[in-house]
């Protein structure tokens, strides 16, 4: 937990060990309806039993995050996520690398015509997803269009 700002903050990775706590959670955001996207080119592979224990958990938590090892396929159980909940998701990275990667990934999977950037130089915002570098996000104010 961290104070910033006056507001306590943490990330969603502590949950699990909030809820194993006497510590009362709620969650009063609400929603929207999932409306999954259809693939432009679908995965060339079906999800491990893990993977998929990861999407279903995901799906289902709705704000939460997922820790695994390089190369245990996350990048698909992002893109997993992301074709079940459709319109408006916003896949955040912490870096420029991984930007570019999943950026090219989500093109190739959703179209071009349904993925935008914003970070390492491109802002191309009002797509139905968003692939952004947490920095570039963090650092919009409500000033901004692009924070709309």
């Amino acid at each position: 937990l961290w104070d910033e700002q006056g507001i306590t903050c943490m990330s969603p990775g502590y949950i699990p060990y909030l809820k194993s706590k006497d510590y009362e959670l709620t969650n009063e955001i609400e929603y929207p309806h999932f409306q999954p996207l259809r693939w432009e080119v679908p995965l060339p592979f079906e999800l491990y039993p893990y993977q998929q224990q990861f999407v279903n958990g995901l799906l289902q938590e709705k704000h939460g995050c997922v820790e695994a090892c390089t190369g245990s396929g996350k990048s698909g159980v992002i893109l997993s996520v992301t074709q079940q909940i459709g319109a408006g998701t916003i896949i955040a990275v912490p870096y420029a690398s991984l930007f570019q990667d999943m950026l090219h990934a989500a093109k190739k999977h959703f179209g071009e015509e349904n993925v935008g950037g914003l970070g390492d130089g491109i802002k191309d915002l009002g797509k139905p997803i968003t692939i952004a570098i947490s920095k570039s996000l963090s650092n919009l104010e409500p000033s901004m269009p692009e924070y709309e």
